[in-house]
């Protein structure tokens, strides 16, 4: 199998499969320069954290930095924080530590840290926040850690600088623009064919008729698919 890939915390599958509708209308808008924040929802499984994944590659393979980070319990916020200040030249992250503590709260420190970063970066930026869900209050929505939703108001606030800010949750964000939102429902039958086509036995794909049950049964959800195929070895 292909190994993992990787930005920073964030775990990608090997290749970028299904979701070939959405990707080919996020990249016109990549194009045109018209992607400055991105908020993709939708059930775990349905591809969210891939399909993110895959903007971020297309940006960093047009040499734009990207710094990402998944709400997990694994990882460290401050560590991730600690990673974009080593980014920084010697000169301007002393700058940034004589400046951090006299600012009034998170989101300035945020706000001064990334800026930085942009100016160091040629102007160009991709921050990526993944699996914003476990983070989120299940009734109200609402980002409960106090230093992630202070980031995401600084991102937002460079938007129009050079930062492009992609998140990933099950919910959308309270107050989140509509126009900067893709809900990612089922999978068309395309695209879970495709995923089944690299997991299912052969013995499996012959039959039509319960593939196309399988997606009716799964709701076209890949992880649901990857559950199935390890059922049935053997």
């Amino acid at each position: 199998p292909l190994p993992i890939q990787t930005f920073q915390t964030v775990s990608l599958p090997p290749r970028f499969i299904g979701r070939r509708a959405e990707l080919r209308g996020l990249q016109r808008r990549i194009d045109r320069g018209g992607l400055r924040q991105l908020l993709i929802s939708g059930p775990g499984g349905q591809g969210k954290t891939a399909l993110a994944g895959k903007l971020a590659d297309l940006f960093k393979r047009a040499g734009v930095p990207v710094f990402a980070w998944a709400a997990r319990p694994e990882n460290s916020w401050d560590t991730f924080q600690l990673d974009l200040e080593l980014a920084l030249s010697a000169e301007t992250a002393a700058r940034f530590s004589r400046m951090a503590g006299r600012l009034p709260d998170e989101e300035s420190r945020a706000a001064v840290l990334l800026g930085m970063l942009l100016q160091e970066q040629g102007g160009k930026l991709v921050l990526l926040l993944d699996n914003l869900e476990s983070c989120q209050d299940a009734a109200t929505q609402q980002v409960q850690d106090w230093r992630l939703a202070g980031w995401i108001k600084a991102a937002q606030s460079l938007a129009a600088h050079g930062l492009t800010l992609l998140l990933t949750s099950r919910w959308k964000l309270p107050g989140w623009p509509e126009g900067d939102h893709l809900a990612l429902g089922h999978a068309v039958y395309g695209d879970f064919l495709q995923m089944a086509q690299r997991v299912l036995p052969p013995a499996f794909l012959r039959r039509r008729d319960w593939l196309a049950r399988l997606y009716t049964t799964l709701h076209g959800n890949g992880r649901g698919l990857l559950f199935f195929t390890a059922a049935i070895q053997g």
